[in-house]
């Protein structure tokens, strides 16, 4: 457990902060209730928009779960666009990147999971803080089918024919208190606003069960509830032109493990399952930029191992500086568990029930 985690895990913070978290749940459900009643307008884009999201800061599975939807609608012979805030990235105003460019996307401007997205789903991603001016931009250079709305669920200005929440059973279990408190962006009966929820990283179907009988219990919650497992795979060894590694050559070795991802925990738990010897770890906050310095002291640590275990969204910061040891860059499989519903059934169902105004019968006819 990382320092910030343990920080809202102690209940001397939860209880020092409940006074302003009562303020920040208070002003959270204002805002929001001014969009629900129509103070406040939303925007509609021509095509479907699926918004994924979460109650919960950081470490949900939003992203990995957008490159799992990019793919299934390239698969289906559609273009999606990727909608983006462009978290930590430098670039002002809206920008949009094509995955017909040839030069790598650079992540200081546009952020480091934009420039993941681009890099390796492939996928056109449009950025900035005012989505829907960001879908203008990209749609005064292409033709696009379907918008994808990454970390949407907060973002009310644009409106959505799907309205998917993601909820991590680690963050569940861990705390349930609003901001600054606890990890919750706004308080759990705003879930009404989704049209389905995607329980992630559970370990055992018994924590799954736990938490959608709760969600069950919870204002008699009626919509799908979808169990969702994220593993590692495939290995791509970037020195080799990014060429596949078997997990099993993996296991012969030592290694050392570094990302800067929201849930690094996770991260190392998942390569030890699979049976992966891990001699060190270099576990980086959320975002935390590669540069020279980062990488001579990540290859002096690494001497002593087989090489470096990474995530794609670190490797995206990592390769303008062609690192000359060893870096495998581990990849993510996502699968449905049963009993989930299909999930690409009722996705596919629900834009079609949805209002014409709404686009879905641009993409699905």
């Amino acid at each position: 457990m990382g320092r910030l985690e343990a920080l809202l895990s102690h209940p001397v913070w939860g209880i020092g902060m409940a006074p302003w978290a009562g303020v920040y749940g208070f002003l959270t459900c204002l805002w929001h209730h001014a969009y629900d009643i129509g103070l406040r307008k939303t925007v509609r884009l021509p095509v479907p928009v699926v918004s994924v999201g979460s109650l919960f800061a950081g470490g949900s599975g939003k992203t990995p779960f957008v490159v799992y939807l990019a793919r299934y609608f390239r698969t289906l012979g559609y273009t999606p666009l990727v909608l983006s805030r462009g978290y930590r990235g430098h670039q002002r105003g809206v920008a949009w990147v094509d995955i017909d460019r040839d030069a790598i996307p650079d992540w200081r401007a546009i952020g480091d999971e934009p420039a993941m997205l681009v890099r390796w789903v492939p996928v056109t991603v449009a950025v900035g803080r005012r989505r829907e001016a960001a879908y203008a931009l990209a749609a005064q250079n292409g033709a696009f089918d379907v918008v994808l709305l990454d970390d949407g669920f907060q973002y009310r200005r644009l409106a959505r024919s799907v309205d998917l929440v993601l909820i991590d059973i680690p963050n569940w279990r861990r705390s349930r208190r609003l901001f600054p408190s606890g990890r919750l962006r706004e308080p759990l009966h705003h879930l009404r606003r989704a049209d389905a929820i995607l329980l992630t990283k559970g370990r055992t179907p018994e924590e799954y069960a736990a938490v959608e009988r709760a969600l069950r219990r919870f204002q008699s919650w009626r919509r799908p509830i979808f169990r969702v497992r994220f593993s590692v795979g495939p290995f791509l060894d970037m020195q080799k032109d990014a060429r596949p590694i078997p997990l099993e050559e993996l296991r012969h070795g030592r290694w050392m493990v570094t990302a800067t991802v929201a849930d690094p925990d996770s991260f190392v738990q998942d390569l030890r399952e699979v049976g992966i010897d891990i001699a060190a770890t270099w576990l980086r906050p959320d975002h935390a930029p590669w540069g020279p310095k980062e990488m001579r002291r990540l290859e002096l640590a690494s001497r002593t191992c087989w090489g470096v275990l990474t995530t794609l969204k670190d490797w995206v910061k990592m390769e303008t500086y062609r690192p000359d040891f060893t870096v495998i860059v581990v990849g993510q499989q996502l699968s449905f568990l049963p009993p989930s519903p299909n999930f690409p059934d009722w996705l596919q169902r629900r834009l079609r029930e949805g209002p014409p105004d709404l686009g879905a019968r641009t993409l699905f006819t």
